[in-house]
């Protein structure tokens, strides 16, 4: 059943993956190693953070120019994610000289199966699987990735006569300059929002990313031109997609961000601040979330203790930390005067 169901969901991606392996001069099965990662699942994640068609974890899609932030995360852009894996893996076969090495590393990491042949004298996968250096789950990738290039070569003789792959994506790209709300792109082009959100996966918010300049937004094949007559003749204010707060007398970033369910620093980030700075009353402040959101002035933010200054909480007290972009644990240990390990 999944197998089926990886197989007419790839026909969406088909066309741009082969496409671009014949670019690359690549092995055509490489394709197969898309479906074993995340069944052409856009959005898949793993337990381990991994992400996208291609399942990269957060360092590795860096390395190969996949960007990620509170805005955007390119791991789940089907085409950058595409092109990044292929650099990687074409980095891999270049290091080994045998595809079967290279897939065998994108699972389990180039460092294992390098050490692993100097280790054992093994030149090929299938040593490295008898003498058991490398772990179970890389032994069973391999045999994964041919077993479904001959399934697919072959559907009726494994009882997948009636699998019917899905058109492929069709779509224009426009550029657009700093952030734009979906609902407003979606009516730009004259469709939903929804269908907006399915070609832009890479998005993590309501927005494109604010402060870019030119980013390719995706929208349907046939409403490009639609699109940029609307979008030319939006005003700054129709463009502008975040809510505008009127500070009353009393308020604290920590305060406005938390009637809005947002983060404070994201806050003083986008209006110019430091985190800690004062609000004066009837300032506005660009807040991230969308227009139409309301603000409840009676939620409190969660408290703040600093160490030395006297109102740490007693030895054995809990306290709930929202944590924030860019946090770490040894950052929140260090904040709190406690161990790594006490968090954990």
């Amino acid at each position: 059943r999944d197998f089926a169901r990886w197989s007419g969901r790839g026909g969406l991606y088909r066309p741009m993956i082969m496409s671009k392996l014949r670019e690359h001069g690549m092995p055509p099965e490489l394709y197969y190693l898309c479906m074993i990662e995340s069944g052409f699942n856009p959005r898949a994640r793993s337990h381990a953070g991994a992400k996208g068609l291609w399942q990269f974890i957060r360092s590795t899609g860096r390395k190969f120019g996949l960007n990620n932030n509170y805005w955007m995360d390119e791991r789940y852009d089907p085409e950058k994610s595409t092109d990044a894996a292929l650099t990687f893996l074409a980095y891999l076969y270049d290091m080994f000289g045998d595809w079967y090495l290279a897939a065998a590393s994108y699972n389990a990491g180039e460092g294992r199966v390098y050490y692993g042949k100097r280790a054992t004298g093994c030149d090929d996968y299938w040593c490295l699987c008898d003498r058991k250096v490398i772990r179970l789950e890389t032994r069973g990738y391999l045999p994964k990735i041919i077993a479904a290039n001959i399934i697919s070569n072959h559907p009726e003789r494994y009882g997948f006569e009636n699998v019917e792959p899905l058109p492929p994506l069709r779509y224009s790209k426009v550029k657009v300059d700093d952030a734009l709300d979906l609902g407003t792109a979606a009516k730009c082009a004259g469709v939903s929002k929804r269908d907006i959100e399915e070609l832009n996966p890479e998005l993590n918010q309501f927005c494109t990313p604010p402060g870019m300049r030119g980013y390719e937004l995706k929208v349907p094949a046939g409403t490009a031109r639609r699109f940029r007559a609307a979008y030319n003749n939006l005003t700054p204010g129709e463009k502008r997609p975040f809510k505008v707060h009127k500070v009353a007398r009393g308020e604290s970033l920590r305060k406005v961000a938390a009637g809005y369910n947002t983060s404070y620093k994201m806050i003083a980030a986008m209006n110019g601040m430091a985190s800690e700075d004062f609000l004066l009353e009837g300032q506005d402040l660009i807040v991230p979330v969308p227009k139409h959101a309301r603000y409840n002035p009676t939620k409190r933010p969660p408290p703040v203790y600093r160490p030395g200054t006297g109102n740490v909480p007693r030895d054995g007290d809990k306290l709930t930390y929202v944590v924030e972009p860019g946090d770490s644990l040894w950052d929140i240990a260090n904040y709190f005067n406690v161990s790594v390990a006490d968090l954990k």
